[in-house]
């Protein structure tokens, strides 16, 4: 987070990979792009994320493929989900790679 200045440096970097490093700025979104994963996807968000609103999340979770997994973990942000449960974290985590794995 760089305050203020976070906006027209996004759109700086964004004009600038577009034009000289031919990026479309388009791929840079995770809600256009997850519909052309092939793999098990696990969708994790911060019931109070404020950087990605759970609207986003469910709607990325909504344009992926199956097989996916959401879990919501209440009052966590954006990278604390771990913070708020360590224990479930470690469950949901291992019983997705155990199922992704097996296919």
């Amino acid at each position: 987070f760089v305050g203020p200045l976070g906006d027209p440096l996004t759109r700086l970097a964004l004009d600038y990979g577009e034009i000289a490093l031919g990026i479309d700025r388009q791929e840079l979104r995770p809600v256009e792009a997850i519909g052309r994963v092939s793999a098990p996807v696990f969708v994790l968000s911060g019931a109070r994320d404020r950087w990605t609103p759970i609207e986003e999340t469910r709607e990325l979770f909504a344009r992926a493929k199956s097989p996916k997994t959401l879990w919501e973990v209440p009052g966590a942000g954006h990278v604390d989900l771990y913070d708020f449960a360590p224990k479930e974290y470690r469950q949901r985590m291992i019983a997705f790679l155990t199922e992704a794995f097996a296919r």
